[in-house]
């Protein structure tokens, strides 16, 4: 390294640093999908209790009711509202709510892991 020109460091340097940039890039992306993983995961296990357990299913519906139905104090979507608010009138058979808000897109229901159709 002690014969390089300034020029050369500056291009290695510029070479380490785009790879950082990469392999930062690569570790949020594993990191994101990991969560939306652990998040699917936990939805279907809560989904198959709320199924299971008429009091669970109570709880659930409060906190679903505070936290997204609620358009004053929740932050999602009208669509995600819409789509929560069908679940909990329908039960779990409520399928999803299209864009539009309205049941009876004929879009089947996704499957969740470990609940039965």
């Amino acid at each position: 390294m002690a014969g390089m020109s300034i020029a050369e460091l500056e291009r290695r340097k510029a070479q380490i640093e785009a790879r950082l940039q990469m392999a930062r890039a690569r570790q949020a992306a594993l990191g994101r999908k990991s969560d939306a993983r652990c998040k699917i995961i936990v939805g279907g296990a809560v989904f198959a209790e709320a199924k299971a357990d008429p009091a669970f299913a109570k709880l659930l519906r409060g906190i679903l009711e505070e936290r997204v139905a609620d358009k004053a104090r929740a932050k999602a979507k009208p669509s995600d509202r819409a789509m929560v608010l069908a679940w909990l009138d329908g039960g779990l058979a409520a399928g999803p709510v299209p864009e539009g808000g309205s049941q009876g897109s004929g879009v089947p229901e996704p499957a969740v892991p470990g609940m039965r159709a």
